[in-house]
């Protein structure tokens, strides 16, 4: 019996958490069914099974405005309709915002394949009312997220507000995101030879983007009691940097803060740290999160929208000793967002308490074991197979 024909669209496999899901899913898929890969450009920076079928719908220049990306929706649509009905694609998945615009705007256009949308940001605060962007990222949603067959968001806090806020009353079923655990073992045993680990460490990994909250990790760390006896590694490229040098260099912080630039594999340095910090104002499920844990790391993030409570669960309030709340969770440590004293607290904390480092570090790799890409790849397999049936 063939086998069916399903498509993955998204905009590139540039580096990021939704581009990393595609590629496990691509080889997690390829034995059921025939997956065809569609991308926006040909930007490809994660290796593709052998033989993967790709298609471009386009040429785009990954950076081109935000204007330009809205105008170009309807063409990209009619290009995603005329390939699905030449090639009998009997479903898509798509990931990220404008992928999922062009693939719902299709359905309109005639597209005859299932429709799974995969929502992985905090949408209301992604598309802010102060610019016209995402005023009309905000139209769209409303307008186009309706048509599809079913939406899979990837924490329950984005699927809350599209159905509150968006009024998208959509088939939803919860997805999370998924890890190759034996991927990032192999590569946490990978040499480092370009940062000594003689300090307490602390590690972030990241876009320097207004939402990650770089500068709000920089200045808790310039608070930390013991910083001369740490480090802090940044992980990461973006249009913030040259921003975040300054930052540094004002702090006078250079010989304590490591700007590494892109890694191809981060996870080397994240298993020889000891903590890993997260500032994000915002998130949909952070993938990155999910890899600290996997590389047996204590947690310390911002309690933002969403994805971290969700994942850290915490389950009692810091001690009075404390002058801001700090929650000491299950699975690692959250802090109010924006609150520079609260991590700094926190990184302190994780310092000088080695009996709770230790046991969050325990307790790390057990939680990650819950999101191996076997588990949440079955989990789309049954999802793909009941729209399949219906």
């Amino acid at each position: 019996m063939p086998k069916r024909k399903i498509a993955i669209l998204i905009n590139t496999l540039a580096g990021g958490g939704a581009e990393r899901t595609v590629t496990h899913l691509l080889r997690n898929l390829r034995d059921d069914y025939e997956v065809h890969l569609v991308l926006f450009s040909d930007v490809i920076e994660y290796e593709l099974p052998k033989d993967q079928i790709v298609t471009f719908l386009d040429n785009e220049n990954p950076s081109q405005s935000n204007v330009v990306n809205i105008l170009k929706i309807p063409k990209l649509s009619r290009r995603l309709v005329k390939y699905c009905r030449n090639n009998n694609i009997d479903l898509i998945i798509s990931f990220l915002n404008r992928p999922n615009f062009v693939a719902c705007l299709a359905k309109k256009l005639g597209l005859k394949a299932k429709l799974l949308i995969s929502e992985r940001t905090y949408t209301p605060l992604y598309y802010r009312n102060d610019n016209a962007s995402g005023v009309i990222g905000k139209w769209l949603i409303s307008t186009l997220y309706p048509l599809a067959d079913a939406i899979l968001p990837n924490s329950r806090g984005t699927m809350s507000a599209l159905q509150k806020q968006f009024r998208v009353n959509n088939n939803y079923t919860l997805v999370r995101n998924l890890l190759d655990l034996g991927d990032i073992e192999n590569k946490m045993t990978e040499v480092v030879d370009d940062v000594r680990f003689d300090k307490f460490t602390f590690v972030h990994v990241g876009s320097f983007s207004f939402m990650k909250g770089h500068r709000m990790l920089v200045e808790a760390f310039a608070k930390l009691k013991f910083n001369k006896d740490a480090q802090l590694l940044l992980i990461g490229t973006g249009p913030l940097l040259n921003e975040l040098n300054e930052l540094v260099t004002l702090l006078k912080l250079q010989d304590q803060v490591v700007f590494l630039g892109h890694k191809s594999n981060p996870f080397k340095y994240m298993a020889r740290s000891d903590c890993f910090v997260f500032a994000s104002e915002f998130e949909g499920f952070p993938n990155v999160l999910l890899e600290a844990l996997a590389c047996g790391l204590p947690v310390i993030s911002t309690d933002c929208l969403t994805g971290p409570r969700e994942l850290l669960m915490p389950t009692e309030v810091a001690s009075s000793k404390h002058d801001s709340v700090i929650e000491f969770g299950r699975n690692g440590v959250l802090v109010p967002v924006g609150n520079i004293q609260a991590m700094s607290e926190s990184m302190c904390e994780m310092m000088t308490n080695d009996e709770m480092r230790i046991a969050y570090k325990e307790i790390a790799s057990i939680k990650a074991r819950e999101f191996d890409q076997t588990i949440i790849s079955e989990e789309f397999r049954q999802i793909i197979n009941d729209h399949l049936s219906c």
